[in-house]
């Protein structure tokens, strides 16, 4: 999957109330727009996900800055679905929060997945502070990134993993076209 430029949106109050859903978000997660607008946003958060990972999102909303990050999401029929979130103030209307919405190539997912299992389970065991710090340190120690870089680059690096396995299978096809056809002379 690459990611894509699909417009996926949705809307929220301040307290995460959502107010307004477009028929790729319906699509996306399985919810109808009435089993949407006027229920919080944790309708479609998945239980695996580090708590901390939200509180980070309304401090920065907080501080009027742009949050992007990677969730994994709840389907109504309970799979998950993973996607890079881009969330800011509206500029129109402070009380209400935009979430641009892509979905994910696998590479990127099977990378975050990993990172967020082990921040659940500091979460669980020493709660969201200790969990936070975590994911901080880990980030800064191990790879010598903020979160916000650490995403962008494996969006990046998904991104060309992905062209380049899309460039090879044409090359496959046009090999396979040239030596499979019915040329004849």
């Amino acid at each position: 999957m690459q990611l894509n430029d699909q417009h996926i949106v949705s809307k929220t109050d301040k307290d995460g109330i959502i107010i307004y859903v477009n028929d790729e978000f319906t699509g996306l997660t399985g919810y109808s727009k009435l089993d949407l607008i006027g229920s919080s946003y944790d309708i479609i958060k998945h239980p695996d996900m580090p708590q901390v990972l939200f509180s980070k999102l309304w401090e920065s909303l907080e501080k009027n800055e742009e949050y992007i990050f990677i969730v994994k999401n709840k389907h109504k029929d309970g799979s998950e679905f993973w996607v890079l979130n881009s969330v800011k103030i509206n500029k129109a209307d402070d009380d209400l929060v935009d979430f641009n919405t892509r979905e994910l190539p696998e590479e990127a997912v099977q990378k975050i997945k990993l990172l967020y299992q082990d921040v659940k389970e500091v979460e669980n065991a020493r709660g969201e502070q200790s969990a936070g710090l975590y994911l901080d340190s880990y980030l800064r120690e191990e790879i010598g990134k903020t979160y916000k870089e650490y995403v962008k680059d494996l969006i990046a690096e998904a991104i060309e993993i992905e062209k380049e396995q899309n460039k090879k299978k044409k090359m496959e096809n046009r090999l396979n076209w040239f030596l499979f056809s019915d040329y004849q002379e």
